[in-house]
């Protein structure tokens, strides 16, 4: 469909819709980044990814720290004359 000045009532119409869509959107969006509910909870499941990942870390790395801390605990022993 070809839009011309014949129509110029279908323009002003679809014009119009199209500010008020616009006009919304905004509003939304406004509101959507001034709304700060909901913030405690994404803080405290940033805090438990942060627990986790420690956790995973750790566990990943258990052999080499044990391995670290065994040769140092035999290393002060040893030290000591026990």
């Amino acid at each position: 469909m070809v839009l011309t000045l014949k129509n110029s009532a279908l323009v002003a119409v679809l014009w119009t819709n199209m500010l008020l869509a616009i006009t919304a959107v905004s509003s939304y969006t406004k509101r959507f980044f001034r709304d700060n509910r909901g913030q405690d909870l994404v803080e405290y499941a940033l805090i438990v990814a942060f627990a986790v990942g420690v956790v995973a870390v750790l566990t990943a790395l258990y052999t080499t720290i044990k391995s670290v801390l065994t040769k140092a605990n035999n290393a002060l022993q040893s030290a000591a004359g026990q």
